[in-house]
């Protein structure tokens, strides 16, 4: 059973810091994403390789968006709490949340992807099996 909400956990690393030894601000966006790809992993149960090589189905980000409200520093965990705020036809939005090891909130984000055939790159429909599953975890708690 996947814990609901999602969390993904990741300590910040020495090569994560720029020169004000501060996690660089174009790292934030990879977090979210490791964050984001574990959840299709584990809530899902595909990853983008399967989805894009198996079933000709990408995941585009069309949307990010990021509020930032404290540092990380190789002193913290990071626990990024995936969330679903819109399951559409055939787009899917996260809010995903930083949270640092000492219980601060570091970001918000919405990540918003849509689905679509990787090799004509147009819309589909969410898969059914994927949409039962994150229908699932809405009802669990998942959603914002």
């Amino acid at each position: 059973m996947t814990q609901v909400p999602f969390i993904h956990s990741r300590h910040i690393k020495w090569g994560d810091t720029d020169a004000a030894l501060i996690a660089y601000t174009v790292r934030f966006f990879d977090y979210c994403m490791e964050a984001i790809e574990d959840w299709f992993r584990e809530v899902c149960e595909t990853d983008w390789y399967v989805l894009n090589m198996d079933r000709k189905t990408g995941t585009p980000f069309v949307n990010v968006n990021m509020d930032f409200f404290a540092p990380l520093t190789p002193r913290h965990r990071l626990n990024t709490h995936v969330l679903i705020e819109k399951l559409g036809t055939a787009s899917l939005s996260f809010c995903l949340k930083g949270m640092r090891s000492d219980d601060v909130q570091a970001f918000e984000a919405r990540f918003t992807c849509c689905f679509v055939n990787n090799q004509k790159m147009t819309p589909l429909s969410i898969p059914d099996d994927i949409r039962q599953k994150i229908e699932g975890y809405i009802q669990s708690g998942g959603g914002v």
